[in-house]
C-alpha cells in the first residue's frame, strides 16, 4: 500500500489531496484463474507492491492538468445527472473525485505499461476531498 500527499503544479487551486493505492492478491476459481496458482499470485502481488512502492509517481501526478480535472468533473456531473436503476439520482459530483479518478487511470496505466497487471492481481484506490476544494463546479 501507498499513501502519498500532493499538489498539482499548473495552478489547479485543490490544496492538499490524499490518495491511497494498494495492491490486492485475488485468489479465485475461475476461467482466467484456473491457471496461476496462490504461489504465483503471491510473488506477482509482492512484485507489483515494490513498484507501488519504489516507482517515482511524481513526474504521473505533475503531468495531471487543471484543464483535465474540469473535463473529468464536468464529464463526470454529466454522468451523474442521470437516475439510476431504483429512480434515484447518484451522489453529486466531486472535484477530487475527478482528480483521484484521472491519477487512477494513469497509474493504472503505468503499472501495465511496466507489466505488473497480470491475472491474480488488482489495484485498488481511494481518495478524500482535496484541502483546497468546496467540491463546486470547477477548480
Amino acid at each position: 500500500m501507498a499513501q502519498r500527499t500532493f499538489t498539482f503544479d499548473d495552478g489547479a487551486d485543490l490544496g492538499l489531496c490524499e490518495m491511497l493505492i494498494r495492491v490486492v492478491p485475488e485468489y479465485r476459481n475461475s476461467e482466467h484463474y484456473d491457471d496461476v496458482s496462490h504461489d504465483e499470485v503471491d510473488r506477482r502481488t509482492e512484485e507489483a507492491r515494490r513498484f507501488l512502492i519504489e516507482n517515482d509517481w511524481d513526474p504521473l501526478i505533475a503531468s495531471i492538468t487543471a484543464g483535465e480535472i474540469e473535463a473529468e468533473f464536468a464529464a463526470d456531473q454529466a454522468r451523474r445527472s442521470e437516475p439510476m436503476a431504483d429512480g434515484t439520482l447518484p451522489p453529486p459530483a466531486a472535484i477530487s473525485g475527478a482528480a483521484t479518478d484521472l491519477i487512477w487511470h494513469r497509474v493504472s496505466d503505468e503499472f501495465e505499461r511496466a507489466g505488473h497487471l497480470h491475472p491474480g492481481v488488482a489495484l485498488e484506490a481511494a481518495g478524500g476531498p482535496c484541502g483546497g476544494t468546496t467540491e463546486g463546479p470547477t477548480p
